[in-house]
């Protein structure tokens, strides 16, 4: 009888190791979030009367943050303004991004699944703030 509860029991342990080590949390990481904002983006922009695009890129040398060229609508000529990913965000954090413009925002997804930027700008001409609605291309 003891042989048998012993036989058990060990049986019983090596099973449970098997099932425990074969479990995995999926890993989620900086990268796999950053991926659902990459590419090219159609803006509606409550402060513009036409639409424009941002294009967003990663930057290569660390998975946390991404660039955002024409953000704003500011043009080719102005710098790309630089953003931190998190779960379900972008921030932007205050930056200037051409001369005498600075800006600072987020990009962020609603429980809907659609895409949404908010966002200001500072200038020496006015300060405004903006939302938008974005759309991937």
């Amino acid at each position: 009888m003891k042989n048998v509860a012993f036989s058990f029991f060990s049986i019983t342990t090596i099973v449970m190791l098997l099932v425990y080590s074969s479990c995995k949390d999926d890993e989620i990481t900086t990268e796999n979030l950053r991926q659902q904002f990459l590419g090219v983006w159609t803006v509606a922009d409550s402060c513009q009367s036409t639409p424009y695009q941002i294009d967003i890129i990663a930057d290569t040398t660390n998975e946390s943050y991404v660039y955002l060229h024409n953000f704003a609508n500011t043009g080719k000529e102005a710098s790309a303004a630089y953003g931190y990913v998190t779960e379900n965000k972008i921030s932007i954090s205050r930056q200037s991004i051409t001369t005498g413009i600075r800006v600072d925002g987020q990009i962020y997804i609603n429980n809907d699944g659609s895409f949404n930027l908010d966002y200001a700008v500072e200038s020496s001409a006015k300060d405004y703030g903006c939302l938008c609605k974005m759309v991937k291309q």
